[in-house]
């Protein structure tokens, strides 16, 4: 299975992203690639994806944090922007060729 952060990375060739490349690769195969395979994020969880994708990936303050309240009128208190924070970082962290287990450790969990 697959970190949905690391399928937004380019494909060796450059010219699409790992998605773009699996999904071909899925339909040439008639298969869904494994990388591919993974269950659908709780419901629970879709405004704070909603509003993480709202306010970018740059790395978040509380004056975008205040703008975009001022815009959309959705109040983020500070559980809100610490997982907003954690989403990001994790975001990163896969960007730049973490693992799972990587990424856990970096979260204090696994070997330190």
């Amino acid at each position: 299975m697959g970190s949905v952060f690391r399928l937004s990375q380019r494909s060796s060739d450059g010219k699409a992203t790992l998605r773009e490349e699996f999904e071909v690769m899925s339909k040439m195969r008639g298969k869904l690639h494994e990388e591919l395979d993974y269950p659908p994020m709780p419901h629970v969880f879709e405004p704070i994806i909603d509003s993480y994708k709202d306010l970018g990936s740059s790395d978040i303050n509380y004056q975008e944090v205040l703008a975009y309240k001022a815009v959309t009128g959705i109040t983020l208190d500070g559980f809100d922007i610490s997982l907003i924070k954690d989403i990001d970082y994790i975001k990163r962290l896969t960007e730049s060729g973490k693992t799972t287990a990587g990424v856990l450790e970096a979260f204090g969990y696994g070997k330190a």
